[in-house]
């Protein structure tokens, strides 16, 4: 019997997160990349985002920066 309590194969799901440069939305999208997530990163802050896209690269995820208004 499957186990209700498994969390589900996130290796090949695709993410967008806004606010992500930083707060709850930084820590979603480094939590995602952990998983093997491919993420697309939306903030105003463009240099923070790259920053936050490195991190995601660097835990195993796949990241791209957009810089929004």
């Amino acid at each position: 019997m499957d186990n209700p309590r498994a969390v589900p194969d996130r290796s090949g799901l695709k993410v967008v997160i806004t606010g992500a440069s930083s707060g709850i939305g930084e820590a979603t999208a480094v939590a995602f990349a952990k998983e093997g997530a491919s993420l697309v990163l939306a903030a105003r802050d463009a240099k923070a985002l790259e920053a936050v896209a490195k991190s995601c690269r660097d835990a195993g995820g796949h990241a791209l920066v957009v810089a929004t208004d």
